[in-house]
């Protein structure tokens, strides 16, 4: 399967630098940046950022499937679940899903109750970010 699928949390536009946050979570990010940071796109351009993100990858694999990375990022996550909880009640934790179908591929997209429902204890926002591709156009 050509399908590419993955997950990351991502926390942003919260008042203070990404180490402090992390120091709250207990979790070290998968990417983090802070507001007044300047970041270079590969076009050569430069621009500063107005806020703060907190990335955590699942680090699973892009083949395994939908609901596989999802579950795999509250693993991580809920050994520190209050924590996260906490910080919820004033920062957006946002699921986002990636999902790249290659030509007449049709993945099944969907999960469990039970992870809707752990989602919701975290008070999660979540979208899926999807992009359709022909046979042989762009692979990463």
């Amino acid at each position: 399967m050509k399908t590419k699928i993955w997950a990351e949390f991502i926390i942003n536009k919260f008042p203070m630098k990404h180490e402090e946050l992390t120091k709250l979570l207990e979790i070290v990010p998968t990417k983090a940046e802070n507001a007044g940071d300047t970041l270079f796109h590969p076009n050569g351009k430069s621009y500063v950022l107005k806020h703060s993100s907190w990335t955590l990858d699942s680090g699973c694999k892009s083949n395994v499937g939908f609901s596989t990375p999802i579950v795999t990022l509250l693993e991580k996550i809920r050994p520190k679940k209050d924590r996260f909880v906490k910080m919820c009640e004033k920062y957006t934790l946002f699921l986002n899903v990636v999902i790249h179908i290659y030509g007449d591929e049709r993945p099944y997209i969907g999960w469990e109750s039970k992870i809707m429902k752990e989602l919701a204890e975290y008070n999660a926002s979540w979208g899926i970010d999807l992009s359709v591709y022909k046979e042989n156009e762009w692979v990463e």
